[in-house]
């Protein structure tokens, strides 16, 4: 399971110069020790041994106490030997590696060469934000999502995750997206407090939070309002409502992700512009490029839905169901359509008796990828590729909900809401791709 976390670990490395870099941090063709020939023989190990040589170096170099360091390190070799040696699966080896990574970090970003200024290089940046993630302690999960994981063990691919913001008590998030603007992730989420919502971005370099809108009597649609990061731009329904064309007195709000500036109504010609991928997500989802559109079965089977389908979008795939009848008989909870190629299908995900209950979906912005919550019993988010049909679960709790996907600088993230055991809290939470 943790190898799957050595990517996020390597990230750090990618500020070294590769001339730095070498197989472990000594030369294999020397190893004599038994520790020293395990880690040669173990690429995993290897790779990891090679990035915290020389994590190690730089730290050392910009410590002021390098004895400090030093001690630390050498206290750290021995344990190492220790426990390596007894590791049979190399889990508890690998642990501790990681251990050593999250030591050296604060350190390794110290001193003389430490970025400048309030943005950190992309590289570091990335590096930053996964500062802290630890994957899912299967321990604490509860009974039903203990039971939904031993089930789904095959298909279980955990992805590391922290809490980035606790809601107070009792608030709730009623949608949630996310963009990125010079190397910062940026948040959005609707925050719902009795019979009003909030809509609140949120900046993960610098932890501030500002309040872009406010909606009172409850006015937040479930099925038809919309949140939408789109082309670098957050699209939301200034009253919560259903989103209005131009011609009735649109309503839908837009801003470049990660201004300053106040969000405004869009123009005659921006929802013409940006109509092909915007969609109420309640429904369906239209992908960034245009190319792939997945709808619930109910969107596809009720006229209400196409009826309230201010963009249009839902209509192509309702079209192409109508050419190709058979692929509803194949149920899902969710179908799929390529806009590109013509070609929709069902996954076949969501069927009973298998105890989903999938409520909300989001695509990826330039992947095949479709990333969905499930409150039933095989809880809880998972990743479906449209393309090779591979599913996986990556948040094993049954109170995770509302993915919202985002790739900063080639690298995948999911930001999800997880509620407590007795409901009263919800967190936001980043998870990186391994």
């Amino acid at each position: 399971m943790l190898r799957m976390f050595i990517a996020a670990c390597v990230l750090v490395s990618s500020v070294i110069a590769p001339a730095q870099l070498m197989a472990a941090g000594f030369d294999c063709k020397k190893a004599s020790t038994a520790m020293e020939k395990k880690i040669c023989s173990d690429k995993t190990l290897d790779q990891m041994d090679t990035l915290l040589s020389d994590m190690y170096r730089r730290a050392y170099r910009n410590a002021d106490n390098k004895e400090a360091v030093k001690t630390a390190q050498l206290e750290w070799l021995q344990q190492r030997n220790q426990v390596c040696a007894a590791d049979k699966t190399g889990e508890a080896c690998e642990r501790l590696y990681i251990d050593a990574y999250q030591r050296l970090i604060p350190v390794y970003y110290s001193g003389s060469d430490k970025p400048a200024g309030d943005t950190l290089p992309a590289d570091a940046a990335l590096a930053n934000l996964m500062q802290g993630m630890t994957l899912p302690d299967d321990s604490t999960l509860s009974e039903i999502s203990a039971s939904a994981l031993e089930t789904e063990k095959g298909t279980y691919r955990p992805w590391p995750r922290k809490p980035l913001l606790k809601l107070p008590e009792n608030a709730g998030v009623a949608a949630l997206a996310a963009g990125t603007f010079k190397d910062v992730l940026y948040i959005y989420y609707a925050q719902r407090d009795g019979q009003t919502i909030n809509l609140y971005e949120y900046n993960t370099s610098t932890r501030d939070q500002r309040l872009l809108n406010t909606s009172e009597g409850g006015d937040w649609d479930y099925q038809t309002s919309l949140l939408l990061v789109r082309n670098g731009h957050v699209f939301f329904t200034r009253d919560g409502g259903e989103v209005r064309p131009p011609e009735e007195g649109t309503n839908l709000m837009l801003m470049p992700v990660g201004a300053r500036s106040a969000p405004r109504l869009v123009s005659d010609s921006e929802f013409r512009q940006y109509r092909p991928v915007l969609s109420n997500k309640r429904s369906h989802e239209v992908s960034e490029n245009g190319q792939w559109l997945v709808a619930f079965y109910n969107a596809l089977k009720y006229d209400s839905y196409s009826e309230r389908d201010t963009f249009g979008s839902l209509s192509d795939i309702t079209d192409y169901a109508r050419r190709d009848p058979a692929m509803l008989t194949r149920r899902s909870a969710f179908y799929i359509y390529d806009r590109f190629n013509d070609r929709g299908y069902s996954p076949e995900i969501g069927l009973s008796p298998r105890g989903w209950a999938i409520d909300s979906f989001v695509l990826h912005p330039q992947k095949p990828l479709v990333f969905f919550d499930n409150s039933g019993g095989m809880a809880c988010i998972w990743e479906y590729n449209m393309e090779s049909g591979e599913l996986f679960k990556i948040v094993p709790e049954h109170l995770a909900n509302t993915p919202a996907v985002v790739n900063m600088n080639g690298q995948d993230f999911i930001v999800f809401v997880l509620k407590d055991s007795s409901f009263s809290h919800q967190s936001l939470y980043l998870a990186a791709r391994p």
